[in-house]
């Protein structure tokens, strides 16, 4: 539970400070700092808060780790009171940082605004954005999001609860606004099923008149089902040795050279910008590699480079490589479409390869219906 008799005194503190220089050095200790503690958390124990964490020696540190079972759990990057925290680049930087840790959640803050994203949701990077909140503004809101980041709640997973909740919600709402707006011609049917008596043209322009606010309530006790099993693709799956040797060649829809045929995948010249422009990726979506136990994830950039462990990859098998090497393996080559996975659209992790597959599928199907 959020201590409030702390949390009025860092509201007391804003107001005090405001428009005046507080540097971030004292905006961590006068507002950030208490604030933590206000949430359960041990700011004097670094095996809980670690200040300054480095996830490697060359990186440049982060302000807050919050950890779990000594593991971190989420990152914090401070800001000096006052900052404009819309400044995109403070965003990108440590939502970079935090998907190549493979850290699920961060907070950007300058003591009074608190935003909070998950790193690791398939959804371009405006869209991480799950809840910001200011401590000056409204005292039972800002206390019902930050309670999302104390340590009892962090340890029940809770924001990751309510950030399906929220993600299902936006989704919802993104469609029910489009039905209205465009007027939806399946929206006039089932309202001229209920309104006889109307004609649809009555109906369609009395739903352009309509003004419409959705609004879903910031916590919500109900928990969404556990998502359908996803049965592995065998498209994906390499055949024994013996099945490969014998398979029979086939012809690409396109055909091979002079059209001949060949057993060449006619998906393997499109690349990661050829993902994110056909929306099957997003910039700062992340992806992950499982080797030996150990979960190594990386992040997409808006230029089609990967981010991983020590600097950007513009190769996704070179990036596959350097994660490998993070963990002490070497390994001159590897086939980085099929070690890393990614959510595809229906929200199952599947290999990149098989996004690859999806796009080419899809764009073979719009150029037939073309014609």
């Amino acid at each position: 539970m959020v201590e409030p008799q702390i949390i009025a005194q860092v509201r007391e503190r804003i107001e005090q400070y405001r428009g005046r220089r507080l540097d971030e050095q004292n905006t961590k200790a006068t507002l950030i700092a208490p604030v933590l503690r206000a949430l359960g958390w041990n700011t004097e124990d670094v095996d809980e808060v670690h200040l300054e964490y480095r996830t490697r020696p060359s990186h440049n540190p982060v302000d807050y780790a919050l950890l779990l079972t000594r593991q971190p759990r989420l990152f914090i990057e401070a800001k000096a009171l006052g900052e404009d925290l819309k400044d995109g680049k403070w965003a990108l930087q440590i939502i970079s940082y935090a998907a190549a840790a493979g850290v699920p959640w961060v907070v950007l803050t300058d003591g009074d605004s608190w935003h909070i994203y998950n790193t690791l949701a398939p959804v371009p990077i405006e869209e991480k954005l799950f809840r910001q909140v200011r401590l000056s503004d409204s005292a039972s809101e800002a206390e019902r999001s930050l309670q999302l980041l104390s340590k009892e709640q962090m340890h029940d997973n809770a924001l990751d609860t309510q950030w399906e909740l929220h993600y299902v919600d936006r989704q919802v709402s993104t469609v029910l606004k489009t039905l209205f707006r465009e007027v939806d011609q399946s929206l006039v049917s089932l309202l001229r099923r209920r309104l006889p008596k109307l004609t649809p043209a009555t109906i369609r322009a009395s739903l352009t008149r309509l003004r419409i606010e959705l609004d879903f309530p910031a916590e919500v006790a109900t928990v969404l089902p556990a998502p359908p099993r996803v049965k592995p693709k065998l498209s994906v799956m390499r055949p024994p040795r013996e099945a490969r040797r014998s398979r029979v060649s086939t012809p690409s829809p396109a055909g091979g050279p002079l059209g001949r045929p060949t057993t060449k995948a006619p998906w393997l010249h499109l690349t990661i910008k050829d993902l994110l422009q056909g929306g099957l990726l997003h910039p700062g979506d992340g992806l992950e590699l499982l080797y030996k136990g150990t979960r190594l994830t990386a992040i997409v950039n808006l230029d089609g480079s990967i981010t991983c462990q020590d600097g950007a990859y513009t190769s996704i098998s070179t990036a596959a490589i350097a994660a490998y090497r993070s963990l002490g393996t070497v390994r001159k080559s590897e086939n980085g479409w099929r070690v890393w996975r990614a959510k595809s659209p229906d929200g199952a992790l599947v290999p990149l390869e098989d996004l690859r597959r999806r796009l080419f599928e899809r764009t073979a199907q719009d150029s037939r219906s073309r014609a």
